[in-house]
């Protein structure tokens, strides 16, 4: 799947120094931004699981 990637509004300096930290890396700032999207959703995902069994507790007014 081939997507463009489009950033509007980004402060050139900003934009100047990621890339080049990126370019110190070795990596592309496509690559940088997927894996930070990755990794964001991937703790979110694990915050919802969490919200699910606290909230299941909570409606048992704490009762096991």
């Amino acid at each position: 799947m081939k997507t463009d990637l489009i950033l509007h509004d980004l402060d050139r300096e900003l934009r100047k120094d990621f890339k080049t930290a990126c370019a110190h890396y070795g990596l592309s700032m496509k690559e940088v931004l997927i894996r930070h999207m990755q990794n964001i959703v991937n703790d979110y995902r694990v915050a919802k699981v969490y919200i699910r069994k606290y909230k299941s507790y909570t409606e048992k007014k704490g009762k096991k």
